[in-house]
């Protein structure tokens, strides 16, 4: 029993301290290979400096959902392998110790990891990809705004509608001597004002110049005949709302997709379900696949594990799409991905024994 605990403790601060390890390594890799995108977008113009800090969380977050699976499957091999190599796997069986024992120990560990891993996908990675729409949705509308320039004529409604602003306040965004004119059914339409602002309406998403103590003139080309109209407050829709606003499924909460009965829903909840479920069945996988020569190595076996563990990703995604679709029934789902793990683990397993 004393010398159960001491292996145990051994075994789990080698493995541990190996997870730590690859892990910072993996996301110095990601945020890096990130980084390098959000500088190429920003230098475009694309993404203000001021959001990238925050967007490099957002990303790290989700991405956590894969790079921690990966990294357990990984530790594991090296930890075990590291014993196989330096013998200690041989004095361990000598005292008794075998297979069954470090496959208990291992699955213990990767259910305390599946537990926040589950946590990450079912609850951080929505979030995160939430707040990542919201900044998103944030820069467009800063660069709609910087879009809107002085001193020159700019066109909207497909050409039917032009705008002319003579100045704009920068300390309080307002447009100063606003020109605007509109083109409707038989008659045009012409509105002036010494001072308007920007409006984005949030339910409809639709954007308007609203201008303050003006004067409208309403008449039809060719003819003098043309009516005036002062007003104190006159809005202009300039931009007008998308017709379909995209479900992003991988931002809604997961309580949210259990309730739904799309495809789309079922096919994302199974996925995030599918982020706890690969740590415990990678776990035994590692351990059976970790029997190593002397000759060989401790990292001889990582290039096939990486190798499966992408397969593994790849074929989740691949289900996923398959149920969106309606291919395969939402009962068989992204469940037949794990059945088929499972029953490799099974095979060797059972080699193992024999």
């Amino acid at each position: 029993m004393f010398l159960s605990v001491l292996l145990t403790r051994y075994l789990y601060r080698d493995i541990i301290s190996t997870i730590a390890a690859l892990l910072l390594v993996l996301i110095a890799i990601y945020l890096s290979h990130r980084l390098i995108l959000f500088l190429a977008e920003a230098g475009s113009g694309g993404l203000p400096v001021e959001f990238i800090f925050k967007l490099l969380i957002l990303k790290l977050l989700w991405a956590l959902t894969i790079l921690v699976p990966l990294t357990f499957f990984l530790a594991l091999l090296l930890s075990l392998g590291r014993f196989y190599t330096d013998n200690e796997i041989t004095a361990m069986y000598a005292c008794g110790i075998g297979v069954p024992y470090l496959l208990q120990r291992s699955s213990v560990l990767a259910f305390f990891l599946a537990i926040l891993v589950g946590t990450l996908s079912l609850f951080v990675s929505p979030w995160s990809k939430q707040q990542e729409n919201i900044i998103y949705e944030e820069i467009s509308r800063q660069a709609e705004i910087s879009a809107v320039r002085a001193g020159r004529f700019q066109a909207f409604s497909g050409g039917r509608g032009v705008f002319y602003i003579e100045d704009i306040n920068e300390d309080t965004q307002a447009m100063l001597n606003v020109f605007v004119a509109l083109e409707r059914d038989d008659k045009t339409i012409l509105l002036a004002s010494d001072k308007a602002f920007l409006l984005d309406e949030g339910e409809s998403q639709g954007r308007y110049i609203v201008m303050f103590n003006g004067h409208r003139y309403d008449g039809k080309p060719g003819s003098a005949a043309f009516s005036k109209t002062a007003f104190k407050q006159h809005a202009v829709l300039i931009t007008s709302p998308p017709s379909y606003k995209k479900v992003h499924y991988k931002a809604i909460d997961s309580w949210d997709l259990w309730q739904a009965n799309e495809s789309q829903t079922r096919a994302e909840l199974q996925m995030r379900l599918s982020a706890p479920l690969m740590i415990l069945l990678l776990a035994p996988l590692a351990v059976l696949m970790s029997h190593t020569k002397p000759r060989q190595g401790r990292y001889a076996k990582i290039f096939v594990a990486i190798l499966i563990y992408f397969t593994y990703i790849n074929c989740l995604e691949i289900a996923q799409k398959w149920v969106e679709q309606d291919s395969v029934s939402q009962w068989m789902g992204l469940w037949w991905v794990h059945a088929v793990l499972l029953l490799v683990i099974g095979i060797l397993y059972f080699r193992k024994k024999h």
